[in-house]
């Protein structure tokens, strides 16, 4: 890593899958673990060449030591080819980029997140128990095949609550369902759709963080590739966010 950088090569120190297209992934890189706060990503891409020239954006979703622990999952051939990277790989990663979730929550706190949308919230919990503060976690899960993510999770963290659609582990139905009313505060991530809906049913007063996910190539703000429609205009996912106020975004321009 050059000094002052935030660019370096990592390596890649364990790789074990959770379910059929996600992976869990520790990857030695000192100064990204120096800067690991909840909301915060960094792109990453195998070395060497050039396949895929663009690092793909992912969430931070724990720390131990110089250690990033991350969760990969294989939607298209540049994350496939990351989630295929044998333990010992080197890697080049750029980060950590981005604003997080506030420093510390107003109040009672719920954690909210649906399938791999937990990266961010995993290091949120982490960091929160380690402080003391009291909080919730709720994650949401597709169906039976997400079992074992929804298990490696409930051993880090056996105060996670879980959902899954089918029932076939935790409560049936989605974490959005019976909201605990006592809450404060929400910092949520996950699919667009599962956000919009969390957005619209916190009462007035409940203060929502979301982490949005998009698309993007430089994570410096410079390819405008991950622009989010916002009351305030489009603003960059890589520099203004991922992590906006949820009475922020505009969702039904959302594409």
């Amino acid at each position: 890593m050059r000094c002052g950088s935030i660019e370096g090569t990592g390596v890649v120190e364990a790789i074990r899958p959770l379910t059929e297209d996600t992976w869990a992934m520790e990857v030695r890189a000192p100064w990204i673990a120096e800067g690991a706060l909840p909301g915060r990503f960094l792109l990453l891409r195998p070395l060497p060449g050039r396949d895929p020239l663009l690092g793909r954006p992912l969430a931070i979703a724990g720390t131990a030591g110089e250690t990033v622990h991350l969760l990969v999952q294989a939607v298209g051939r540049g994350t496939s080819i990351l989630a295929s990277l044998p333990r010992g790989a080197s890697v080049q990663l750029r980060g950590p980029l981005g604003r997080g979730f506030p420093g510390e929550p107003r109040g009672r706190l719920l954690l909210l997140g649906g399938g791999v949308g937990g990266a961010p919230l995993r290091v949120a919990s982490q960091l929160l128990s380690w402080g003391g503060m009291a909080h919730r976690f709720r994650l949401g899960l597709p169906d039976h095949r997400w079992i074992p993510f929804g298990r490696h999770l409930q051993g880090e963290f056996p105060w996670l609550e879980l959902w899954s659609e089918d029932g076939s582990i935790g409560s049936e139905g989605t974490p959005l369902e019976e909201l605990p009313t006592d809450v404060e505060e929400v910092w949520a991530c996950g699919p667009p759709g599962m956000l919009r809906a969390l957005c619209r049913s916190v009462p007035s007063g409940v203060r929502c963080f979301v982490s949005m996910e998009a698309r993007m190539a430089c994570g410096y703000g410079g390819c405008l590739g991950c622009a989010v429609p916002t009351t305030g205009g489009m603003r960059r996912a890589c520099t203004d966010g991922p992590v906006f106020a949820g009475e922020e975004i505009l969702w039904d321009e959302l594409g």
